[in-house]
């Protein structure tokens, strides 16, 4: 499994929401746009683990909530 924080992505349509931001989820990436106004962009890549789940667990504290 990896994270990776990047504000220099290519654009993406972010379907779903995840920690009430929007967000692109897949079995194999949980993409989360960090701020509405940038491209900012926390990813979680990997296979065999619960990529949301842990997006989930690790989101409200990087955001402060």
């Amino acid at each position: 499994m990896q994270a990776a924080l990047t504000d220099d992505v290519t654009p993406r349509a972010y379907p779903d929401t995840l920690a009430g931001r929007p967000a692109l989820i897949t079995d194999e990436v949980v993409a989360v746009k960090l701020d509405q106004d940038s491209s900012q962009e926390l990813a979680f890549t990997g296979t065999g683990r619960d990529l949301k789940s842990l997006a989930q667990t690790v989101l409200p504290a990087l955001l402060g909530r």
